[in-house]
């Protein structure tokens, strides 16, 4: 079983500094981001035709980028490498989708409005605000919903799949746990194209966890011992816990 660990035991009489790796390491990142494109059109090319254009796509890349081995050399390189190559196209899936669900939720909102507007009482009712607070309130829920999807799909074009590793790997057991048995051809392709699927598919259970404790540590930021006398159950027993 491998996993991805930044740290090991001989860096520490490496010449390479924390800072000068972690610098390369972005660099790296962000070279790795236009490998996971063209590597996962190559895996899927490989998956048609049965051939190994993945594996020259690789050592493409490998030669294309000078601050990999730079990287490699220390934990802190290999971290935000691994950072920057899944953070730049989950980012940006998340953003795609949350502004696909917030298109389609603008458009829906727009044909209620229209439609309560022939009706005088449904106005007045719109005016109180709420169908306002409904409507904004599964909005909200749509878009993090599209944005978990679509930043779970934006990691699906991650480079180093199989050298970053799943927690599926980390537990030794689950169903995101890579297949790391190589072959050639149409069946590893297959293999890594199914491993792009099984590291995507983690952020649909991470994203909502992360999520809510950013939600915990903004509301205990803002409203301090408010906490304490919210209408929220949670909200409450988030006061008491701190206080604790």
């Amino acid at each position: 079983m491998a996993v991805f660990n930044p740290i090991i035991p001989a860096e520490q009489d490496n010449e390479v500094s924390w800072y000068k790796a972690g610098a390369a390491g972005i660099a790296s990142g962000i070279l790795k981001v236009p490998e996971g494109v063209f590597s996962l059109a190559a895996e899927l090319i490989d998956l048609g035709l049965d051939t190994d254009t993945a594996a020259d796509v690789e050592q493409f890349f490998d030669k294309l980028n000078p601050f990999e081995e730079v990287a490699e050399q220390h934990g802190a390189g290999r971290l935000t490498e691994a950072l920057t190559s899944i953070g730049i196209p989950g980012t940006y899936g998340f953003k795609l989708g949350s502004r696909l669900a917030k298109g389609y939720m603008d458009a829906r909102k727009a044909g209620k409005l229209a439609s309560i507007g022939r009706n005088k009482a449904s106005a007045e009712w719109f005016k109180k605000g709420d169908l306002a607070k409904k409507l904004n309130k599964q909005a909200g829920t749509a878009r993090f919903a599209a944005g978990t999807l679509g930043g779970a799909t934006g990691e699906v074009f991650v480079a180093d799949v199989e050298d970053i590793g799943s927690f599926g790997e980390l537990f030794d057991s689950g169903p995101t746990r890579l297949d790391r048995w190589e072959t050639r051809g149409r069946e590893d392709a297959a293999r890594k194209l199914m491993n792009r699927v099984k590291f995507g598919s983690e952020s649909l259970l991470v994203t909502p966890f992360v999520a809510g404790a950013g939600k915990t540590i903004k509301a205990m930021g803002n409203k301090g011992k408010e906490l304490a006398y919210s209408d929220s159950a949670v909200e409450r027993w988030i006061n008491k816990f701190v206080e604790a």
